[in-house]
């Protein structure tokens, strides 16, 4: 899965039950696994505890991707927001 995906695979759920941009950007959401890191605003990290480590400022309509703790990517929440709910990706749902 790629850092496109990842970012939207977690907001997919809040934007299908109807949360709006403004919410998902005050909440400061994120998850951590050993795969990835994904983050709405706040701070991203790639080689986390290392003598390489590198810290990545989100604004709060930005959507930071880590992946296997080196490669980061970030995406405008509002661009991740509208393909979810664009008809072709209501399709691919069903």
């Amino acid at each position: 899965m790629n850092a496109r995906e990842r970012a939207k695979q977690m907001i997919e759920p809040y934007v299908l039950r109807g949360d709006d941009l403004g919410s998902m950007m005050s909440g400061n959401m994120g998850y951590s696994c050993s795969e990835c890191e994904v983050s709405i605003g706040g701070y991203c990290f790639t080689n986390f505890d290392t003598d390489k480590q590198q810290s990545y400022k989100l604004k709060r309509d930005e959507i930071g991707v880590v992946l296997n703790k080196t490669h980061f990517e970030k995406f405008k929440l509002k661009n991740l927001f509208n393909e979810i709910l664009s008809p072709e990706s209501q399709l691919q749902l069903f």
